[in-house]
């Protein structure tokens, strides 16, 4: 387990000048913790009042004090407490905050944050996976949790992809204090949006490729797009490596305004030439070869990866490695030696078909896996057929139920429909809105039960098939209601590809 779980204590003043004006009789308080959550709240904390989406933390501030709170901070025009103190900005305040209570930790690591719709969780891995063999001390945070490389079974869950800039303060510090030496970080869209990384020092930013979600939280593609250019023009920056098959990618890239280093990577961009340039020369069982150029040199990538989009993630890798003065061919022979991520095109094999499970939750991200099987089956020379098997999740962008219909009968054989996360949501009506995306519903099989559709793919898809089990990747639960069940894709694919058996 990693170390550094001791707690830290600092006198209300000292950790607060600059930030806020803090009363005279609450100046000498001493604080022991830091939290955004009344939960989690012990005594001798401070409690951080922030107003969020769906809930208020001033509406906490009660239970929070009952439970040992010494001091609140509060937004500027909040109702006044003899224990708070108020703070302008609040929320891009406290993860400066949170970096000073911790002893300003990123800044004795190197950080890359990794953003995009798609690909963030096997970039950072694939990153880390390097720097461990590199140095050691390398760790990872994101979907998954956090954890140090060499310690998985040291993993903390996160519960989001970009952990809220206290947690995220802490983790770093626990990763340090565990001999950590770099972190490969995801950088969600919400995370940046929210200033989770307020109080960081990111040295470098990485652009997978922007395509739709959480549209539901953004509003607009164009807005969702503006956020995360946010990340690549974070002070502290020394390098940025960009997607120039990606629009935004290729904006950043051209933008004059932009004053770090920047190495641009691709597979196909005819408007610019990349700096990293790569050309998939082989795909079949055993997986992927590229063909990489970079300031003359060429060499070939070997991966057990397949799919365009894990070449692209390949090449994302190498931009960071090379942009933190790892030379061009020892990194080509570190990302050689990378293995998917759980729950990332993750393929799982018996005497059955084959099935992958993935994460896939776009329709970006779902054709891109598609067409890559495709290509698989094409260099495999079989004569196999696709089936996937997807829902959607209830509570978020309903818009893009259509289209991930209309990519699923596009670029599959069979498709069968269940229930994905369907939350507050009718799962008869999720499923009918994704069949208003396809050109004959009629085809499509539903089987609610996610178990029982996997079951039913497995047992009717013929040896030589692919079943892509698509939307919930490593997530290890269902979210039903008000309810969260236990559920893993994974597991029900390793019980059903090892035993042999549909039960």
């Amino acid at each position: 387990m990693m170390s550094g779980e001791e707690r830290q204590s600092w006198s209300l003043g000292v950790l607060l000048n600059g930030f806020a004006v803090v009363p005279p009789h609450l100046s000498a308080v001493v604080v022991e913790g830091i939290s955004i959550d009344s939960r989690t709240v012990s005594a001798g904390d401070m409690f951080i009042a922030i107003s969020g989406t769906n809930k208020d933390g001033a509406d906490y501030i009660e239970q929070a004090i009952s439970k040992g709170a010494v001091v609140v901070l509060l937004e500027n025009g909040s109702r006044e407490y003899l224990q708070g103190v108020m703070v302008e900005d609040l929320r891009s305040v406290t993860g400066r905050i949170a970096s000073r209570f911790y002893g300003h930790p990123s800044s004795k690591l190197k950080i890359a944050a990794v953003t995009g719709t798609d690909g963030k969780s096997s970039v950072t891995h694939f990153i880390a996976s390097a720097m461990e063999q590199i140095e050691g001390g390398a760790s990872v945070i994101g979907t998954l949790g956090g954890q140090l490389m060499a310690d998985e079974q040291g993993r903390v869950a996160t519960g989001h992809t970009t952990p809220p800039s206290i947690e995220l303060q802490k983790l770093f510090s626990r990763f340090l204090a565990s001999g950590a030496k770099s972190v490969a970080l995801e950088a969600s869209s919400h995370g940046i949006e929210q200033s989770r990384l307020s109080g960081s020092v990111i040295n470098s930013a990485v652009l997978t490729q922007v395509g739709r979600d959480h549209l539901d939280y953004h509003g607009s593609i164009s807005n969702y797009r503006e956020v995360k250019r946010g990340l690549f023009y974070m002070p502290d920056l020394e390098s940025v490596v960009v997607n120039l098959d990606d629009e935004l990618g290729r904006e950043i890239y051209l933008d004059p305004a932009r004053e770090v280093k920047c190495i641009g990577y691709g597979l196909e961009s005819d408007e610019i030439k990349p700096d990293l340039y790569g050309k998939i020369i082989m795909q079949g069982h055993k997986g992927i070869a590229l063909k990489i150029e970079y300031q003359h040199e060429s060499k070939i990538l070997n991966s057990m990866l397949y799919g365009k989009f894990n070449a692209s993630n390949l090449l994302a890798s190498l931009g960071l490695l090379i942009s933190w003065k790892i030379s061009f061919a020892r990194a080509v022979d570190l990302l050689e030696r990378v293995v998917p991520v759980p729950g990332r095109m993750e393929p799982f094999m018996g005497n059955g078909p084959t099935i992958i499970v993935d994460y896939a939750h776009t329709p970006g991200a779902l054709a891109a896996a598609l067409v890559a099987i495709r290509e698989h089956l094409s260099g495999a020379s079989t004569s196999g057929k696709i089936w996937v098997l997807f829902g959607c999740g209830g509570d978020r962008d309903k818009g893009k139920r259509q289209e991930m219909g209309a990519v699923a009968e596009q670029y599959a054989d069979v498709v069968i429909l269940t229930d994905d996360n369907p939350r507050g949501e009718s799962a008869e009506e999720i499923v009918q809105q994704i069949l208003l995306g396809m050109e004959q519903p009629d085809q499509v099989k539903v089987i609610h039960d996610r178990a029982e559709a996997i079951h039913y793919s497995y047992g009717e898809a013929g040896r030589d098939d692919i079943v892509l089990i698509a939307g919930k990747g490593h997530e290890e639960y269902q979210l039903v209601g008000n309810k969260k069940i236990s559920f893993s894709d994974r597991t029900v694919a390793v019980s059903i590809t090892v035993d042999g058996e549909l039960s």
